[in-house]
């Protein structure tokens, strides 16, 4: 079984309702629209996005009846242009759209750099998310879409849609003709940035922060599969020792009930929705605290910062800290119940709702990327992490083709390095870059299916690596906040400071 939180997976929609930021707008810099169909505007960006016609299938290779071959060929997809900043011949920074509702630039650290770059700012919704879906499908019906209509929502297609609008851009944009291109993608659009700037020439320079580097793995064998895991053990660890220990205790104490069969009032104790009803489905929702603790290190956010219903100051760092405050004698499920607690608020929860499948809860386009060309594991663990040992299916060579089974009827494309070479997004590739900033935070659980930290090379246009301090997962792309740690601050001026070196800006 795979556990998933109530928003899918761990490379997750990150802007959904940031605070907005009001801004005074230069319009003497006008683009036509793409398409005279009005959007709505759904995000509610400061200045309104457009559609633009885009083409379902870029090389016609389409089964569906009529796709591709003059029939239903094109679909609408969401973009925002902003020309505030915009000097005539200035850069282009380019926001890749991810697993998410569209990304309003305003939100953006791009939107800070754009003043200082004369910058033109562009974005791009993913398709099949937001309003950008063919078909005339809606996304809150993804979970009953037909396996059929996810054909043409391929690594390609959605690299070409960018490519693409990039050039319209190009030709539309007065002045924009020979501006260079900064594509810029997090996690899962990081991912795709560094496969789009390793991959095609339209790209002057790049910056993916979080990207699933080496933990685009599926053989569960392969010792990078426990990365995130690991990364979050070693977060809590270092955040309280007293915390830690405590949770190892919580986890050893849950393994060994099960191991009783002693799974009564699990419910009540650890906060869940249902009861587990045997032991299969409570060792199920074990590796689902393990993934919740997980959770709470990637999105270790100030508040407000990724939903408004967010009160929740740093989730991780507050969970441990509640732990180790916990006054003796506490029950042993105890710490786990804290940490699941601070994982329910932030999905809006009141329990924990373990029966949650992926087909039912909303990212159908989500499990399908991970069968085809996201090779993203669910979230494991050593023997040697506070959590104990939560390891895959080793009956299997590819740890996604039960789920790819249960969700599509298919087999999943197998991760590794092969994979990862042949879409030039391994580490040889990132080291091999020009122009290429990558970063992740410290306190991200998914820093452990990035990239190891290396010395960069002192050339300018070699790739440069970033560990945010204190960062938690793309902290450093999110607009500044009052309540922004040294660390993440320190990464936005520093790669500001990298792409000025790119384009040779020195004031």
């Amino acid at each position: 079984m795979y556990f998933k939180p109530t928003l899918v997976g761990t490379l997750l929609p990150f802007l959904l309702a940031t605070t907005a930021h009001s801004s005074s707008y230069n319009t003497s810099i006008v683009v036509p629209p793409a398409s005279d169909v009005p959007t709505g505007n759904p995000s509610g960006c400061n200045q309104t996005t457009h559609f633009f016609p885009q083409k379902l299938y870029h090389n016609g290779n389409s089964s569906l009846s009529g796709a591709g071959k003059g029939g239903n060929n094109t679909f609408l997809q969401q973009y925002q242009i902003i020309t505030d900043f915009y000097r005539p011949g200035g850069p282009i920074l380019f926001s890749q759209g991810a697993e998410t509702d569209f990304e309003c630039l305003e939100r953006l650290s791009l939107y800070d750099h754009a003043k200082e770059l004369g910058a033109l700012l562009v974005a791009i919704e993913h398709r099949y998310y937001g309003i950008s879906i063919p078909f005339g499908l809606k996304f809150k019906d993804n979970a009953n879409w037909p396996t059929s209509s996810l054909e043409p929502l391929t690594l390609e297609n959605i690299a070409l849609d960018t490519i693409s609008f990039l050039r319209w851009v190009k030709k539309t944009v007065p002045g924009a003709a020979n501006s260079k291109a900064i594509l810029v993608g997090a996690s899962y659009a990081g991912f795709l940035t560094v496969h789009m700037k390793n991959t095609y020439p339209d790209f002057f320079g790049a910056f993916a922060t979080s990207p699933p580097v080496i933990g685009q793995v599926s053989d569960p064998n392969d010792a990078h599969i426990y990365g995130a895991g690991n990364q979050a053990s070693f977060v809590y660890e270092q955040l309280s020792a007293k915390g830690a220990a405590r949770v190892k205790r919580s986890f050893d104490s849950i393994r060994s009930r099960i191991s009783q069969n002693d799974i009564s009032g699990m419910k009540e104790q650890y906060n869940l929705c249902t009861q587990p009803r045997n032991t299969t489905q409570a060792e199920y929702i074990a590796e689902g605290f393990l993934a919740a603790f997980a959770y709470l290190c990637e999105f270790n956010w100030p508040p407000n910062q990724m939903w408004q219903k967010n009160s929740v100051p740093f989730p991780a760092e507050a969970a441990i800290n509640d732990i180790a405050s916990l006054q003796a004698p506490f029950a042993d499920s105890e710490p786990i119940r804290v940490a699941v607690g601070y994982y329910n608020q932030l999905n809006g929860a009141p329990c924990m709702d373990w029966e949650t499948r992926v087909r039912g809860d909303g990212m159908l386009p989500y499990s399908w990327a991970r069968c085809h060309w996201l090779k993203h594991p669910d979230i494991f663990s050593t023997a040697d992490t506070i959590f104990g040992f939560f390891p895959p299916d080793n009956s299997t060579d590819n740890v996604l083709d039960a789920g790819c089974q249960d969700y599509f009827g298919i087999d999943a494309s197998d991760g590794g390095i092969a994979y990862q070479e042949a879409v030039k997004t391994s580490m040889k590739d990132v080291l091999g870059a020009e122009r290429l900033i990558v970063s992740t935070g410290e306190y991200d659980s998914v820093t452990g299916l990035s990239f190891p930290w290396w010395a960069p090379s002192p050339a300018p246009e070699a790739t440069k690596p970033f560990i945010v301090g204190k960062g938690g997962h793309v902290s450093d792309l999110l607009r500044e906040t009052a309540y922004d740690r040294d660390g993440v601050k320190e990464a936005r001026r520093a790669e500001l400071e990298i792409m000025k070196g790119w384009l040779g800006i020195e004031a």
